[in-house]
């Protein structure tokens, strides 16, 4: 089978969000299997992939509340991420 790299391996974690920007994913920990990013929150999760902090005016996806983000073209850079409002957690699980 020719394509898409196989999985070998799952990692997961799960990191604290607020309304202050944090680094969800660092990037790179493992190959290029991709990222899938699961918002626990009750309120909207903001993400920002590339370098510089996620804000409500400058993201890169809208994750809803409870929602599921699976990262296109088996991106697996870093990652920031703020709530709207409140708190919560990203479950954050990146394939390699």
């Amino acid at each position: 089978m020719s394509g898409a790299p196989r999985t070998r391996n799952a990692v997961t974690t799960s990191v604290a969000t607020s309304t202050t920007s944090a680094v969800i994913h660092s990037g790179g920990q493992n190959s290029a299997g991709g990222l899938v990013i699961v918002n626990d929150a009750a309120q909207i999760l903001y993400l920002r992939c590339g370098p510089g902090d996620a804000s409500s005016t400058d993201y890169t996806t809208a994750v809803a509340a409870n929602g599921t983000w699976e990262s296109p073209f088996y991106y697996t850079g870093r990652v920031a991420g703020v709530l709207a409002s409140g708190t919560g957690n990203a479950r954050v699980t990146e394939f390699g």
